[in-house]
């Protein structure tokens, strides 16, 4: 495409094994001479190894065609196919046909065909590329292969060529009988800087080109790339010379040399990640304004149920009903206010129910003294704030039905200030705390009041009806503990209960 464009006669750099175009650099020059003399030696068995691209299958060809007519040689490449394939592929390359597939009959073919070369004086080679991923039992039959022979001389010589791999394989210990027969060890290197530039050189001048096809910056740049192979050096001088072709300039500058360099590192790197698509932000979808006013009522209704119970006691005639004091809701109300985290195993304190110390009081009857609501668990009412929450998971297509759900979760919060009952001081206090695990009824005790006696936690028994064993508590139970007030001790209104 570009040969005419730069005055060439062919393309310097092709990828294919062309003899004509290789450059014996040192170390291609000694592993050229030591497989030629392995091979005309009839050593039997040499090994090659190289990185990739390193120009092992050019020297290859090259050695070849320097061994002319007095070699026949068989080239297999396909080492994945077991022995017996490897074998047939072979023959097929001798021209020589078995009597069937079956191995001894292939052993025969090939044993005839030996000796009939070494009648003729020609050297049979076998050629083995990618010997890096030859199983174990063909290294073994390869290695039985060279048994073949006269007193004088090895009838088959064995060429493995592989990638570094294959000094890898043959360390192998269960390979150590193979290894004792080879006779050849070549390695190709890289080739170094000044190689680099005589092989871009070289290549040029065998297709008819000037040594200035290239600007000196710019092959510099391109052989950095390369770091010494060669076929990776034909790859990167082909491609600038294409982008240069198409450019219209008369020789490889530095832009050219960068587009090569940036077509091959698209390929060797890897893809980019899909960039995760990032969410459209959509407007909040507005509240329902009937689901707002239920939610809005329920929050309103608790605020009044709060305010009515802190009212008082109601009085009706001689009849008086006791109600919670207005000290048992000193607690802070505000969800937002700190709170002190107990210390580990300790229990945590919470505020008392409020619907938990509201007295019940039957129709026609009495209400209870506060020795008597002490002594019996509490009827707790309804929950204000189960009542809350129901109104607000009302739905906004059935209007006031959050309003009726909190009313009637709350019906004395409905009644006049007229009719609510008035607190009385000497309703007792109590304080809510969720048993942790490993607590006991006295450390839980000295965690509220500072000590523990047995008139104390007979009282908190008394306030707890499921507590029988102190020492047996339930973790996650909530429990009652009674405020100590002024003037009014523990153990006389134990006492008085007694």
């Amino acid at each position: 495409m570009y040969t005419r464009h730069f005055g060439l006669t062919a393309e310097p750099f092709s990828l294919t094994p062309d003899p004509e175009f290789l450059y014996l650099s040192t170390g291609h020059a000694e592993a050229l001479a030591a497989l030629k003399v392995g091979l005309l030696g009839k050593r039997g068995l040499m090994v090659m190894t190289g990185e990739v691209g390193t120009g092992k299958t050019t020297l290859l060809y090259a050695l070849l065609r320097a061994l002319g007519d007095g070699t026949r040689t068989a080239y297999v490449s396909n080492t994945s196919i077991g022995f017996d394939g490897l074998l047939r592929l072979a023959l097929l390359d001798f021209a020589v046909t078995p009597p069937s597939s079956a191995r001894v009959d292939m052993l025969t073919s090939l044993n005839q065909l030996l000796r009939d070369c070494a009648e003729r004086d020609v050297t049979a080679t076998l050629i083995v590329d990618e010997a890096q991923n030859l199983d174990a039992d063909a290294f073994e039959q390869l290695r039985l292969l060279t048994n073949f022979e006269t007193f004088t001389h090895k009838l088959l010589q064995v060429v493995l060529v592989g990638q570094p791999e294959l000094e890898e394989r043959l360390r192998d210990p269960a390979l150590r009988a193979l290894v004792e027969r080879i006779a050849v060890h070549c390695r190709l290197e890289p080739l170094g800087e000044r190689e680099s530039r005589a092989y871009i050189d070289y290549r040029v001048l065998r297709a008819g080109g000037s040594t200035h096809l290239f600007e000196r910056e710019a092959r510099d740049r391109l052989l950095d790339e390369a770091e010494g192979l060669p076929r990776r050096i034909n790859i990167l001088c082909h491609n600038a010379l294409l982008f240069a072709y198409g450019r219209g300039a008369s020789k490889v500058t530095m832009p050219a040399v960068e587009l090569a360099i940036a077509g091959r590192a698209a390929l060797l790197r890897d893809r980019p990640a899909r960039q995760a698509e990032r969410p459209v932000a959509r407007p909040a979808p507005r509240r329902s304004p009937r689901l707002a006013l239920a939610v809005g009522g329920g929050v309103l209704i608790a605020a009044v149920a709060v305010a009515g119970l802190r009212a008082g006691t109601k009085q009706t005639g001689s009849e008086r009903l006791d109600g919670p004091s207005p000290a048992a809701f000193d607690e802070p109300a505000s969800p937002a206010a700190p709170s002190r985290e107990p210390a580990a195993g300790a229990a945590r304190v919470e505020p008392a129910p409020q619907a938990a110390v509201a007295p019940v009081v039957e129709p026609g009857g009495r209400a209870p003294t506060a020795d008597e609501r002490l002594a019996s668990p509490p009827v707790p009412s309804a929950d204000l704030h189960d009542a809350a929450a129901a109104a607000a998971r009302a739905d906004a297509s059935q209007p006031g039905q959050a309003a009726d759900l909190a009313a009637a979760a709350a019906p004395d919060v409905a009644a006049p200030a007229a009719e609510r009952p008035i607190a009385d001081a000497a309703t007792p206090r109590f304080r809510s705390i969720r048993v942790a695990a490993g607590s006991t009824l006295g450390s839980l005790a000295r965690e509220v009041y500072g000590n523990v006696d047995p008139a104390l936690i007979k009282r908190i028994q008394s306030a707890n009806p499921q507590v029988v064993d102190p020492n047996r508590i339930m973790a996650g139970d909530l429990l009652r503990f009674p405020d100590l007030q002024p003037g009014h001790p523990v153990t006389q209104e134990v006492d008085r209960n007694e």
